[in-house]
């Protein structure tokens, strides 16, 4: 990563550690917004949970959960979208 990537990945470690809640990292296509995810949760480390979602075309909230569920290796099919979450 460049130094642009790497302070941006400090920023983002240091919202994490902070305990900040959600973070959203937005740049233009090719920028390295994967390449910059994939080092955050190599740095997290094994003890941190993490789902990593690359597709942004999920049609409804049902899909989003199921696609969060899936990556954690968790229950997600055939549920409501009350006991997804």
């Amino acid at each position: 990563p460049s130094t642009g990537h790497e302070s941006a990945l400090q920023i983002l470690l240091r919202g994490i550690q902070d305990d900040e809640g959600f973070q959203l990292l937005t740049a233009s296509p090719g920028i390295g917004k994967t390449l910059l995810a994939q080092c955050l949760i190599e740095r997290l480390g094994p003890d941190t949970t993490t789902a990593f979602l690359t597709n942004s075309h999920i049609p409804d909230v049902t899909a989003l959960l199921q696609s969060i569920l899936f990556d954690l290796q968790l229950p997600y099919e055939g549920a409501s979208e009350h006991v997804l979450r």
